[in-house]
């Protein structure tokens, strides 16, 4: 049974994942206008926060047992 951390962790995982295939496609895709490069620094910020947030969570699994 996965417990609530666990949850908690494989969700960080996939939205990390979610925002860099976004950034991939849009970088490939996208017309090139200060509406996309705001959109990709932004998606950018996002990821550089969940990995933030997946460091915290390992950290606090780390010390929780």
């Amino acid at each position: 049974m996965l417990s609530v951390l666990d949850l908690k962790l494989l969700f960080q995982v996939l939205s990390l994942l979610l925002c860099f295939f976004m950034i991939l496609y849009f970088l490939l895709k996208a017309k090139k206008t200060s509406l996309f490069y705001s959109y990709i620094i932004f998606q950018g910020l996002i990821g550089i926060w969940l990995i933030g947030q997946r460091k915290e969570s390992i950290m606090q699994l780390h010390y929780t047992r």
